[in-house]
């Protein structure tokens, strides 16, 4: 366990002997080698423990944001890039700010900025609690986000059609199948797509023959309930017994995954089986090649708020209910705002249609 001492800051490394910056760091430890640092190591296990339910997909990103900061720390204040765990970690419990900002500014996307905020806010918060230090050094705020920032493409309303037109499973691969039914899943729910991978059948309760609700696992043992109704949940059951007759005739008597979706061997799906699966259907059902899961639910995100506003010139940021049943499905902020941007803009450019529809009428 690394000990922190006066206000925050790390023990001085090897007292006798070396050369130190202004802030007391031995220089000379930085040629140390070393894996990861022992404070990000920490806060990972922190994010991965039981009751905290961070997504695989999460914490790579975490883990790649503090890794990132920790190299710009070092080619600030270091020699070398091959530095000893307990010099890393001096580095960044005496990160400042400015040495923040600094880092930050190397991100001019502003997504890309909020992203590596964020996870810079949540791993200071964890050491103000759990390492003891004084002060969270990350002040900056969030950046606004506007349309043109968006780098995502939504999908045309004919493309929303061909990915939720009724299939046939007849004669179709399984894992064509598999990627069909996810990607119809995220558009219902607006969920990610590996969370809904991950899921078990247990999660699943059938209301009838148009209606499943399914539970998602939440920290702290809590679940979010999302229901599905209409043709999407009835090919959800029809699935689910496609399933139960696949692994029958597949599984040769070994023990068969509960999971939603796996694999031709029976194995739990990753991300770059699903990516792989979402490439080998986009052209057979009419889907654009550089459509993304992410973007499919973005999509998603965005009917659901045009569908909340009454009026395509009303602002229904204050609608704290509404907003809070966006933040209960798994969306973040930025993203909220985002797709509310987008929707506020495409309903005023529908709004002037119509009205120069009606000039025309009126004026012949």
């Amino acid at each position: 366990m690394f000990d922190v001492q006066d206000s925050g800051a790390a023990a001085r490394v090897g007292q006798s002997g070396g050369s130190y910056d202004a802030r007391g760091i031995n220089l000379n430890a930085l040629t140390a080698p070393q894996r990861d640092s022992g404070l990000i190591g920490r806060f990972i296990d922190h994010c991965n423990s039981a009751d905290r339910l961070t997504t695989p997909n999460s914490l790579r990103v975490y883990t790649r944001a503090l890794e990132q900061f920790k190299d710009y720390l070092v080619s600030q204040y270091g020699h070398e890039r091959g530095e000893s765990t307990t010099t890393v970690d001096q580095l960044l419990l005496r990160a400042t700010s400015s040495d923040v900002e600094g880092f930050l500014d190397q991100f001019s996307a502003k997504g890309t900025f909020n992203v590596k905020a964020t996870v810079l806010r949540n791993f200071y918060r964890f050491l103000v609690d759990k390492e003891g230090l004084d002060k969270n050094p990350v002040t900056v705020k969030s950046k606004k986000l506007a349309v043109s920032d968006s780098p995502k493409r939504l999908l045309t309303s004919e493309e929303q059609a061909a990915l939720l037109k009724p299939i046939s499973f007849s004669g179709m691969r399984a894992m064509d199948v598999r990627s069909i039914i996810l990607a119809q899943l995220v558009f219902a729910t607006g969920q990610r797509a590996f969370t809904l991978a991950a899921l078990k059948i247990e999660n699943v309760k059938v209301n009838g023959s148009d209606s499943v609700t399914i539970a998602i696992p939440l920290k702290s043992s809590k679940y979010r309930l999302v229901t599905i109704e209409g043709p999407i949940a009835e090919k959800f059951q029809e699935y689910l017994k496609w399933r139960e007759d696949y692994l029958e005739v597949n599984s040769r008597g070994r023990e068969c995954p509960s999971v939603f979706f796996t694999t031709k061997t029976l194995n739990p799906i990753g991300d770059r089986s699903m990516r792989r699966g979402l490439a080998e259907i986009q052209s057979k059902i009419g889907l654009s090649s550089d459509i993304s899961f992410g973007e499919i639910r973005f999509t998603k995100l965005v009917e659901m708020i045009k569908s909340n506003m009454r009026d395509p010139f009303e602002d229904q940021r204050d609608s704290r209910e509404f907003y809070k049943y966006l933040k209960s499905l798994g969306f973040f902020s930025n993203m909220i705002q985002e797709a509310r941007l987008i929707a506020k803009r495409d309903q005023k450019v529908r709004a002037r249609k119509i009205s120069r529809g009606n000039q025309k009428d009126l004026h012949p």
